[in-house]
């Protein structure tokens, strides 16, 4: 569960109870930037074993689901938003006005392989069964609209689908 602003991770059981670490700590997190400064989490996504968060700090952080801790921090776009995996691959929208980046993490070695040019300000992020990635940029609330576009993973083109149409969507199968 993540707590934006009060910078907070809480790593619980089905009922809502925090779990314990090993050494029998709270498994909480509060992660923090290299000035020790609060990276404020926002979006969570789950893939083989791992959980992935995206930290408004400009990161993106790997949460070893055994130890119950961050065990690896990659820095993306100043505020990442939604993320979505395809074969193997994090792609994470980086948000805010003046940017217009998804960010391809591999996830076998967890390295930034490049960044897919989009529509200003993506922050939702999701794909479907055919691993097709659909991104919603939100403009700039003002003369750039929100659009939906579709980007092919395997060559990283990305298609409007149309602008104005969207603001919230979620994918089921395949539709």
């Amino acid at each position: 569960i993540t707590v934006t602003e009060s910078n907070k991770i809480f790593i619980t059981d089905l009922q809502g109870k925090v779990l314990k670490r090993t050494d029998n700590s709270d498994a909480i997190i509060s992660p923090l930037d290299k000035d020790n400064l609060p990276l404020k989490p926002h979006s969570l996504i789950s893939n083989q074993g791992k959980v992935y968060v995206s930290l408004y700090g400009g990161y993106v952080a790997r949460i070893d689901t055994s130890a119950l801790n961050i065990d690896a921090k990659m820095e993306v776009g100043a505020f990442p938003e939604k993320m979505t995996v395809v074969s193997n691959k994090l792609y994470v929208a980086n948000s805010r006005s003046a940017s217009d980046s998804i960010s391809v993490i591999n996830l076998n070695n967890f390295t930034r392989e490049n960044a897919i040019k989009v529509a200003v300000n993506p922050d939702k992020i999701t794909s479907d069964k055919y691993n097709n990635i659909y991104v919603i940029s939100t403009g700039n609330y003002g003369n750039v609209r929100p659009t939906l576009q579709k980007i092919k993973p395997e060559t990283g083109a990305v298609s409007v689908i149309g602008t104005d149409i969207a603001t919230q969507m979620t994918i089921d199968g395949d539709r």
